[in-house]
Parts: C-alpha cells; structure tokens; sequence
C-alpha cells in the first residue's frame, strides 16, 4: 500500500510499506520523525565537511598548488577521522603506540603530492593495510617494545 510520508524536514514522499497496516503504521511512525533521504544526505555531507575541517585546523598547512591543496585536504582528514576511530577501539599497549607512531609521522607529511598518491592507502578499508605495512617496516622495534611491555612475543 502506498503511503505519503511528511518528514521532519517538512518534505513529503509518496512510498510503498508492509501490507501489515500495524507495521506500516510504526513504519510511518518512524519515517515522519527522520529527515527526508534527499535532506539526511545533505546532513552527513554538511557534517563530514564539519569534521574534516576541525581536523585540517589541527594540521599544518599544505603545501602545492590551490587545486591539489584542496584535494589533498579532503583525503587527509578523511585518513585521520578513520586513524580516530581506529584509535577508539581497544587494542593492546604497542599497537597503540604503533597508532599514535603512524599519526606523528602522517602530521608531518605537508606536500599535498604526497597525500594524492598516497589516497588508495587514506580509504577506511585500507587504513588497516597501512598499519600492517608501517608495522613490518618497524617490526623490530614494535616486538622488543611488546616483550618490554607483556613479556610475550606476538605471533606475527
């Protein structure tokens, strides 16, 4: 059946729900109380754009030209907001220094080249791919720390 959903944006949309009017009802219940997906898409872009400029004002400035400034920005803050949240979960002592290591070394880094060709290792999917190629080059250093730490010797 189709229903006209009024969002909380003031926004109308005509869809199809359950046939089950309780559960098109709640669904209805629930739409009318969200944006509408044209708005709640304008929101998490307004937002993304928010936080990646809260992180840029913690950075140094870049370096190149207007046009790869601004890209290079872009994929930039992209990398930290994902090294953030990586950061949030729980991890054992020596990868959270290993993190913290991968962010010093990344803050430094100014020359907007660097981060355009360095993009395919900024996507959230990939940060992960990084670590495991910034945790081999530094391996040496991260297992005596470990065994320093916890007295074990990882498996990796």
């Amino acid at each position: 059946m189709i229903y006209q959903i009024n969002y909380a944006c003031g926004h109308s949309l005509d869809m199809k729900l359950s046939p089950d009017p309780v559960d098109a009802r709640d669904a209805v219940v629930d739409l009318e109380g969200r944006l509408c997906p044209s708005c709640e898409k304008a929101q998490k872009k307004a937002n993304r754009e928010a936080d990646r400029d809260e992180v840029d004002a913690l950075l140094p400035p870049l370096e190149g030209t207007p046009k790869q400034v601004a890209w290079a920005r872009r994929i930039r803050a992209d990398f930290f907001l994902a090294l953030t949240e990586i950061e949030k979960e729980p991890a054992p002592e020596y990868h959270r220094e290993m993190l913290h290591d991968i962010r010093s070394d990344q803050t430094k880094r100014t020359k907007a080249k660097y981060w355009i060709e360095f993009q395919k290792l900024c996507r959230p999917t990939s940060i992960e791919e990084y670590a495991n190629l910034w945790w081999l080059e530094r391996r040496t250093y991260y297992v005596s720390r470990q065994v320093q730490l916890t007295g074990e010797i990882p498996d990796s």
